[in-house]
């Protein structure tokens, strides 16, 4: 297909949005909060979200992959915490790249039925990693679930099974509410992080004084541009209320953007925040005297939530990086019979490919493993320092986005800047610089072109993408329209959520804000920003980046006076939160989600022998075996295979970094999976690995792969 067929699809693609199906939740009304407790209560939970393949990846926009399989699988942790007076509060971070509030809404009713509306919509802060190796098709705009992917459409099938997933690892918390006591910590974690829009970050004009001061030894200005605070809650508790508490999970907040794996990737991947969440994990199960590495034997819960990250990116290396695919034109002449061939996208290269897979995985390896050194001493940093003693308190509002827009001073319409489309430094598309017969600029880049300053509308100098078109063929709501704010007290740490990406200043200026607005004396240390957290409006800039129009810019849907609102609302909350009746404002919302598809795939009958075999291929151990269709073999519903070397003993499940679980697709002997173990370099020639199927039907089938030639 060629680029100018591209433009037309998604112009297609909004006419069909300005027709789909509206979605409307009125949100059930909050109660007042339990009776007294006496102390304070705390109760986690972990569950498998991980879809079946097919879905789009999303993140990448046009550079995403239909998912083939996963490596990482992708959790939802929750935790709830309840005061000796009775306030709770619910916290679930999923392995998503953005929360939706239609999604948020979804799992709030159900969590609501499940616990007598003592944790309504109002008390559920749901928070996404922001992996970019994780399904769309669940979000609240038409636009967003036609264009984050390469595959578009809204599955209300999936959008239901993710919301009910979510929703019982949240009534999973409530009911396993114990004593618990618990405390913060905050440090700052630098060398990590670098601005990847450094050059609209300066045109800030000036940071608030907010203590934060950068290392010496950092190698440039934009590893220094960053906000490099970590808050890490650790939570003990008294299971069998003998008065003994053990070590039970954390909750984490820091800024890092989820691409630490390229658009390159087609398997679902928890990415650098599955590795910090299981580090963590882990450490708390060795606390525990036992445990394992698959989560069907870990006891600790390690939510690791993300911050003000829209222009922080990992410290990724170049090589890490999979080129996007580029136009090549057909340069053959044609004639009447034999028309010349339109020009066409040329993919990465296989061996280009899968060199900057390979260099990915080792630096999210890498750098997960810091951080969750990070999160481990931090967390042990804690002890004898906990209490029970810990005050919950919370606000919230809902904002209706496009018919409030003048009171609120944003645009009244949300609109997709050019710049958008080139994608961030993460990704870029093959979009990126494109002009008209090479000539005329449509504005798909960083700056430059994508500026428009002639423009007189409220989103100027915005250069919209398709111009006048957008405007005209794209629905009131095929973009988020509605949204939520909170603010959350746990203990001495004020929480601010933002419901969607905040640059690096829109987070300090969101945090000087609350700090003006909490009681004189606040510590800065003792506030934080949660990102991407009950919403999806995309990013929000400063008036001065979106001026820039940068991506972050760009994507900055309703104008440059989105940042100074959520700053404005977020002040508020807080002051409402330390006044005689916290803001509590829930309205209904509705969304126009989009063309609906199916993805879901169709159960099928299962093989009656599972055909194991499994080969070396220099590191590598390749397993193949035959199973039930994706549909029927719901991944959640168990581990599927072990390797072990048999030298050494080590054992690894397809739960793991090392493990790529594919689907290969539907044959005459059953449908046939493939699963391959990379490990560590050091395997020697004549190695051996046996494979066990894990599922009970196949009765732990082993076969052995043997005289591996190793690395």
């Amino acid at each position: 297909m060629t680029f100018i067929c591209g433009l037309l699809a998604l112009v297609a693609l909004a006419v069909g949005a300005c027709s789909a199906p509206r979605v409307t939740i009125p949100t059930p009304r909050s109660v007042p909060a339990p009776a007294d407790s006496g102390t304070l209560r705390a109760g986690f939970g972990r569950k498998d979200i991980t879809p079946p393949p097919g879905y789009g990846l999303f993140g990448y926009g046009p550079e995403a992959k239909p998912a083939a399989g996963y490596r990482n699988r992708l959790y939802v942790r929750s935790l709830v915490l309840q005061d000796a007076n009775g306030e709770l509060v619910a916290f679930a971070v999923a392995d998503l790249d953005l929360i939706s509030t239609l999604l948020h809404r979804k799992v709030a009713e159900r969590v609501s039925a499940a616990t007598g509306s003592h944790i309504a919509a109002d008390r559920l802060l749901l928070a996404a990693t922001h992996t970019h190796s994780a399904p769309g098709h669940y979000l609240s705009g038409a636009a967003i679930n036609e264009f984050g992917s390469s595959v578009g459409g809204y599955d209300s099938t999936f959008a239901n099974w993710l919301a009910d997933g979510i929703a019982q690892a949240v009534e999973e918390a409530y009911r396993s509410r114990v004593p618990a006591k618990a405390a913060w910590a905050v440090t700052d974690v630098w060398g990590h992080t670098r601005n990847r829009s450094y050059e609209a970050y300066v045109l800030n004009s000036g940071a608030p004084a907010l203590g934060i001061a950068a290392p010496d030894w950092l190698p440039d200005d934009l590893h220094r541009a960053v906000n490099p605070r970590w808050a890490l809650l650790r939570v003990d508790t008294d299971p069998d209320t003998s008065g003994t508490y053990l070590p039970a999970g954390a909750l984490s907040i820091f800024a890092i953007h989820g691409t630490g794996f390229p658009a390159g990737s087609n398997l679902y991947e928890a990415d650098i925040h599955g590795l910090v969440a299981r580090g963590l994990e882990e450490h708390i199960d060795v606390q525990l005297g036992g445990g394992g590495r698959h989560p069907g034997e870990r006891r600790g819960v390690h939510l690791f939530a993300n911050g003000a990250e829209g222009d922080v990116s990992p410290n990724w290396p170049p090589e890490s990086r999979c080129d996007p695919a580029t136009l090549k034109p057909i340069r053959r002449l044609g004639n009447p019979r034999t028309p010349r061939p339109k020009d066409d996208w040329e993919e990465t290269p296989p061996q280009n490919l899968a060199a900057c897979l390979t260099a990915a995985k080792a630096y999210v390896r890498s750098v997960g493993g810091a951080l969750a050194d990070t999160a481990v001493r931090l967390f042990t940093s804690l002890e004898g320092k906990l209490s029970s003693d810990l005050t919950i308190g919370r606000a919230f509002q809902t904002l209706a986005l496009a018919d409030s827009a003048h009171r609120l001073g944003i645009c009244p319409k949300a609109e997709t800047g050019a710049a958008a489309v080139a994608g961030g430094p993460d990704g870029p598309t093959r979009y990126e610089g494109w002009k008209v017969l090479g000539l005329f600029p449509l504005g798909i880049e960083a700056g430059g072109s994508a500026i428009k300053t002639s423009r007189t509308h409220c989103q100027r100098p915005k250069r919209a993408f398709l111009g006048v078109f957008q405007k005209r063929l794209v629905g009131r709501l095929a973009f988020s329209a509605y949204t939520q704010l909170a603010v959350v007290r746990v203990g001495d740490l004020l929480v601010g959520t933002v419901p969607g990406e905040a640059s690096t200043m829109t987070g300090l200026r969101i945090l000087s804000a609350m700090k003006a607005a909490a009681p004189a004396g606040w510590p800065v240390e003792h506030l934080a920003v949660l990102g991407l957290t009950n919403g999806d409006i995309r990013y929000i800039a400063t008036r001065e980046e979106y001026w820039a129009q940068y991506y972050e810019g760009g994507s900055t849907l309703y104008g440059p006076g989105t940042a100074k609102l959520l700053a404005d609302s977020l002040a508020g909350l807080t002051a409402s939160l330390f006044g005689p009746q916290p803001t509590v404002r829930l309205d209904t919302i509705q969304a126009e989600p989009g063309k609906p598809i199916d993805l879901w795939p169709k159960k099928g009958p299962e093989p009656s022998s599972p055909g194991l075999s499994a080969e070396c291929v220099g590191d590598t151990v390749a397993a193949r075996w035959f199973d039930a269709p994706p549909g029927s073999l719901v991944l959640p519903d168990t581990l599927n295979i072990a390797f072990q070397h048999l030298g050494s003993g080590k054992r690894v499940v397809d739960d793991d970094i090392d493990v790529e679980v594919r689907a290969l697709g539907q044959r005459r002997q059953g449908y046939e999976w493939e699963a391959r173990y990379t490990p560590l370099p050091g395997v020697r020639a004549g190695d051996r690995f046996s494979v066990t199927l894990l599922r009970p039907r196949w009765g732990g089938e082993t076969v052995e792969a043997k005289s591996c030639p190793g690395s």
